[in-house]
């Protein structure tokens, strides 16, 4: 990934260079922005490139307690944004690696089939052998009354610019 900071017809823009196709994030965007979380605007979609505002030119100064509040806020309505099934319409990706989000009708079955099985062929056998050992007990863990919810996919300080917006969604999730 590579950013370059550009401006066009007198507007601060940040544009994302990307192995993967740019329309994944310009969606999660939407897709968060939709439910009520601020966002970059995103200006232009191309295959491997994002145009985004330059959110560095729009911040108004270091976030405040109560930016920081009003962004839990947006996040806990975001969360709120509810489905008929866990997943999301398209698998997308976290770095350069596929998640897949095959909608599933219950939480342990997506959490195994999306999160835990495609990953047992690259771990040692010993490891995948443990984890399809403790399969039943950890479906039985996570069967709980969750609903399918609408997830940023990688929360972290990162991906929170100035205390105010979400960037960089992945494994979008409902």
């Amino acid at each position: 990934m590579r950013l370059e900071r550009v401006r066009r017809d007198g507007r601060a823009l940040v544009v994302k260079h990307t192995a993967h196709p740019a329309d994944l994030e310009a969606e999660g965007l939407a897709a968060l922005a939709d439910a009520g979380a601020l966002v970059p605007e995103v200006v232009e979609v191309a295959a491997h490139r994002l145009v985004m505002e330059d959110l560095d030119a729009s911040a108004p100064g270091p976030p405040s307690r109560e930016e920081w509040t009003r962004l839990g806020e947006r996040l806990a309505t975001v969360h709120r944004t509810t489905a008929d099934r866990f997943g999301w319409h398209r698998d997308n990706v976290i770095g350069t690696i596929t998640q897949h989000n095959t909608p599933a009708e219950d939480w342990p079955t997506f959490h195994q089939r999306c999160r835990i099985d495609p990953w047992l062929g690259a771990l040692p056998t010993e490891v995948a052998d443990r984890l399809r050992a403790a399969e039943g007990e950890l479906a039985r863990r996570l069967d709980h009354d969750v609903e399918p919810s609408l997830l940023h996919g990688d929360l972290w300080a990162g991906n929170v610019m100035h205390g105010r917006w979400l960037i960089d969604p992945r494994g979008l999730l409902r």
